[in-house]
């Protein structure tokens, strides 16, 4: 029987993302097609989310199976890295839901892009949105909407002018233009009413949107884990050992 060439780092790389890509384009159908039907931005968002957690529970079972057959700072330093990773997703996914659903919108949290609300709203400044009945909105609310041109771009404009209540229809205007926008917010384009706003606490996720694109957010993640569990196995090692007596 001939023997299969050793398999080489590139090839190895290859072959785990070809699985990672695989395993991402079948969690995000399965959410478009099932909880966010329609929003196929979602079901990237929440299908890149599930399959990076995915990622890290495989890469959980693999220190596992490394650290099943030794015992001490190994071992220890694995099982303290992989609690605290579930933990802090716990946390992280019962917050983010929790907002979701106290909010009624899709997406509580949303970075500022540009200065045509400037002063009230200035680039990289994190805006809290609430979900709102359109009937209910007046002058000077500040509402987010779906662009007329492009349903996935988001504005964020000031209400001017309440055109119709039945149905609702609203001309917005951005604090820094000088004219209105050149058409009508109507009640179906409405996301929601900002209700916070968070001053520059959007330039974190803008800077670091570089580094989440694929290959980068792989390498990224894994050297983050490679650093935990390095300086957990160094501190478990560097602790003395207790010997009891009498």
């Amino acid at each position: 029987m001939p023997e299969l060439p050793p398999l080489g780092m590139e090839q190895l790389i290859n072959v785990l993302y070809a699985i990672y890509y695989f395993i991402r384009e079948v969690v995000s159908k399965l959410f478009e097609y099932t909880l966010f039907r329609g929003r196929p931005d979602l079901a990237t968002l929440y299908g890149d989310a599930l399959t990076i957690l995915i990622s890290l529970t495989a890469v959980y079972l693999l220190l596992e199976l490394f650290a099943a057959a030794r015992s001490g700072p190994v071992r220890a330093a694995c099982e303290r890295v992989a609690l605290s990773a579930l933990v802090a997703f716990a946390i992280f996914a019962a917050l983010f839901c929790g907002l979701r659903a106290l909010l009624g919108v899709d997406q509580p949290f949303m970075v500022v892009v540009g200065n045509s609300m400037y002063p009230t709203l200035k680039d990289g400044d994190l805006i809290v949105v609430r979900g709102v009945d359109p009937s209910t909105l007046a002058v000077g609310d500040i509402v987010v909407y779906r662009s007329p041109n492009d349903p996935r771009t988001m504005i964020v404009h000031r209400i001017v002018e309440v055109v119709s209540r039945e149905p609702p229809a609203f001309r917005t205007k951005g604090d820094n233009r000088a004219k209105p926008d050149s058409w009508l917010v109507t009640g179906d384009m409405i996301v929601g009413q900002v209700v916070a706003v968070l001053p520059y606490l959007g330039i974190v996720p803008r800077i670091l949107q570089p580094i989440l694109r694929p290959p980068a957010n792989y390498l990224a993640i894994g050297l983050v884990i490679l650093a935990i569990l390095a300086w957990e196995v160094f501190r478990e090692a560097a602790q003395p050992e207790q010997v009891q007596t009498g």
